[in-house]
């Protein structure tokens, strides 16, 4: 969302719309999101699908979100009136009021890292501590690169290499 904002508006923030006065508007918008590892087409995947529609009142909106680790969510009603219709601009928005209920940006989340151990000359990350949604692409990430979590006797859940996990923040994210 923080990305759409800022390649669209060139900065962090949507800036306000005035919704009294009429404006451009879409009936529905479908958008589908897909990840490509490392930028080829060849293991793509669908992550998720976004629908937006316009209520029966010109320019208010319903948006529904679709992943499979979250779920689906659905948004309260909104009104979107810009000048001219951009469709990324709906869709951060629509994001913004499905995700926390009103149009602007939540705060940044906090910076989470799971803390390396050394276990046998070897530092080890503990995959349990990586935090939802990370914890499921993650996952699969592993699944996709043949990447074996196991077991270390001090540590609490499977553990992972750190040059792995590594390995999957500049790859996979």
């Amino acid at each position: 969302m923080r990305t759409l904002a800022l390649c669209i508006h060139r900065e962090e923030a949507f800036p306000a719309l005035d919704v009294t006065r009429r404006g451009a508007f879409a009936q529905n918008l479908t958008a589908i999101v897909e990840h490509w590892p490392d930028g080829l087409e060849q293991g793509r995947s669908t992550v998720g699908t976004a629908h937006i529609r316009m209520t029966r009142r010109r320019a208010r909106y319903v948006a529904t979100f679709e992943d499979d680790i979250l779920g689906e969510q659905t948004s309260i009603e909104f009104a979107h009136t810009p000048e001219v219709l951009m469709p990324w601009d709906l869709l951060a928005r629509a994001y913004a009021w499905t995700s926390h209920g009103r149009a602007s940006m939540p705060p940044r989340p906090e910076l989470y890292m799971p803390i390396p151990y050394e276990h046998e000359g070897e530092v080890v990350v503990a995959v349990d501590t990586v935090r939802e949604p990370a914890r499921t692409g993650l996952y699969r990430w592993m699944l996709s690169k043949g990447v074996s979590p196991f077991l270390v006797p001090d540590i609490r859940g499977t553990c992972m290499a750190e040059a792995d996990y590594v390995r999957f923040l500049r790859k996979a994210v």
